[in-house]
């Protein structure tokens, strides 16, 4: 389970293999459900019955399958964003925009980006970290109304 809370006291809620994302307030009362399934991700999950198969299966399908991982809400511009992982075979990750409930945008991302916050005019993720190679990234971007137009199918 993965959450974030905004300055107006909601809550964000999103499981790993859910598609949904739980709106609460700050009272634990359900606002509003919505989301998207993501693009290109690999979702072919083992079926597990029991807990010790959910022990002994967990860490292969963490790092092979698509799941949904990180969620920031961005007080400043009311956005909220989604990062997923697309599955091992993947050259890329994926990131959802959402705004009151609708899906502004669904973009192919760079592996391991999450949306960190916003210093106007732009959004920046966490350091990633290139171990091998010694080198570590950060992202920043900046979103328009018009790249956010027909950018979800």
């Amino acid at each position: 389970m993965n959450f974030d809370i905004s300055q107006k006291g909601n809550f964000y809620v999103t499981y790993e293999a859910d598609t949904l994302i739980y709106q609460y307030d700050k009272d634990y009362n359900e606002q509003m459900c919505f989301g998207f399934s993501g693009k290109n991700m690999d979702l072919d999950y083992v079926t597990i019955n029991t807990l010790s198969e959910s022990r002994k299966n967990w860490r292969n399908e963490r790092q092979t399958k698509g799941y949904y991982n990180w969620l920031e809400y961005v007080d400043e511009t009311d956005l909220l964003f989604r990062s997923y992982q697309k599955g091992e075979t993947q050259s890329t990750d994926g990131l959802q925009i959402y705004k009151d409930g609708v899906l502004l945008g669904d973009v192919s991302v760079p592996k391991g980006l999450r949306v960190m916050g916003y210093v106007a005019p732009y959004y920046y993720s966490y350091v990633i970290a290139d171990e091998e190679r010694e080198i570590m990234y950060m992202y920043r971007f900046k979103l328009c109304n018009s790249s956010l137009k027909n950018s979800h199918a």
